[in-house]
């Protein structure tokens, strides 16, 4: 079958059809690796304030050999060791977590999905088409599997 016409999510929550973009910005990279390993970290500074630690945060420790704020501060901040790429990596530990029943995990890539959701909707709005078409999720997350698919097809059921 010939496509015509088709929603394409890319990392960062980029959805294109053929030119069109959904309007997602770069820089917060909502609903891609990025943005999920953002929250990983957030996640990981909530878990050391309540001195309770998640699979999630007991696994970022254990990535980066660091068991306190003052020791992930210096890696983020002062060593630089963090940056945009190996932060967006950090999903997949995120994706491992989840799959593991990691209930906060979860619930990065239920927020991962809606915005995901959104930004395909939007696309789908501004090109003032009349047709259904398929939406392509493409990039590093859509290697997450089920904890985003899933997710995901709640807020997109035509997916």
């Amino acid at each position: 079958t010939h496509l015509q016409h088709a929603y394409v999510l890319t990392h960062g929550g980029h959805s294109l059809e053929s030119s069109l973009s959904a309007g997602a910005h770069h820089d917060d990279d909502a609903g891609g690796g990025y943005y999920v390993g953002l929250l990983a970290i957030r996640t990981l500074f909530r878990d050391l304030e309540r001195g309770e630690y998640s699979l999630l945060s007991k696994s970022l420790m254990a990535l980066y050999d660091v068991y306190n704020r003052k020791e992930i501060e210096w890696l983020l901040y002062e060593d630089k060791k963090l940056g945009r790429r190996e932060i967006a990596q950090l999903s997949k530990t995120v994706a491992k977590c989840a799959a593991e029943g990691c209930e906060q995990a979860r619930r990065i890539f239920e927020d991962c999905a809606y915005r995901l959701a959104e930004y395909a909707y939007v696309a789908y709005l501004r090109s003032m088409n009349s047709e259904d078409a398929p939406v392509v999720l493409v990039g590093g997350l859509k290697q997450a599997g089920d904890c985003l698919i899933l997710p995901f097809k709640k807020y997109f059921p035509s997916f």
